[in-house]
């Protein structure tokens, strides 16, 4: 891997050695690894996973990185999306590439596209469209710190949910163009099984749902709320309480 390339991965409730990105990472580089990877453990330590980032593009600035990769703890890099990387490493033609995420039954998740005037909350393309923001999920991420410093950083204000869809969009308003990548790694969902989640975490969704909404401007903020109507009905009989819990903040809106 090239020298100046970083990967950054943050860590929650999972000791380092059964992480799945280190494992697979050292499994690849042998005992070059640790040189490649900056680790954050985020399990005492719980801070804004923008902040984590952020002390990432630091450290990868101190010891003369160029680029990160940004990591979740649970993808399993392979050596075909080293390969790929390494290629486009070589002579990149944009500063941010993203590989192709899939769950484990090989439905694409990300990267894709929306319509910034009406968000990305009822309308989502796998196919480019012109005029429309291109978004992808953090993990396999590949970004110049240049990039990054362009737009201020990750912003600290979305603490964990929709970081990825803001730091894309400001690509994109800074005309920073992202390289798709043909590559692809599992991606396991942290919110993929609505039986699973804790109105805590919903809370948290909703909130940096609204936020991004908002940053959008009001016809985003229109699709969103028809966006919060097809959920409930969609859930009323299986997710009952997410139901009256999006209700109550449709209502407070």
């Amino acid at each position: 891997m090239n020298t100046d390339v970083l990967f950054i991965i943050v860590l929650y409730r999972v000791k380092l050695e059964a992480s799945l990105a280190y494992q697979s990472l050292t499994k690849i580089f042998g005992n070059q690894a640790d040189t490649h990877i900056y680790v954050h453990d985020n399990t005492t330590n719980n801070i804004k996973l923008a902040q984590a980032y952020n002390l990432g593009v630091d450290y990868a600035a101190t010891h003369h990185k160029q680029w990160i990769i940004l990591l979740d703890q649970d993808t399993e890099v392979t050596q075909t999306y080293i390969d790929v990387a390494q290629h486009f490493l070589s002579n990149p033609p944009t500063q941010v590439a993203v590989p192709i995420l899939t769950n484990a039954a090989g439905k694409q998740l990300s990267p894709f596209y929306y319509d910034k005037n009406k968000g990305p909350f009822l309308r989502q393309s796998f196919t480019k469209r012109p005029n429309w923001v291109i978004t992808a999920f953090n993990s396999g991420t590949i970004i110049h710190i240049d990039a990054i410093k362009k737009i201020g950083y990750f912003n600290e204000d979305y603490p964990l949910d929709y970081l990825d869809y803001d730091y894309f969009l400001q690509f994109d308003k800074h005309n920073i163009a992202v390289t798709p990548l043909n590559a692809i790694l599992i991606h396991h969902l942290s919110v993929d099984t609505r039986n699973q989640i804790t109105h805590e975490r919903y809370a948290s969704i909703l909130k940096a749902e609204l936020s991004f909404a908002k940053q959008l401007g009001s016809k985003a903020l229109f699709y969103y709320h028809l966006c919060l109507l097809g959920r409930s009905v969609k859930w009323i009989f299986k997710h009952p309480t997410l139901v009256g819990q999006t209700i109550q903040h449709l209502a407070q809106r």
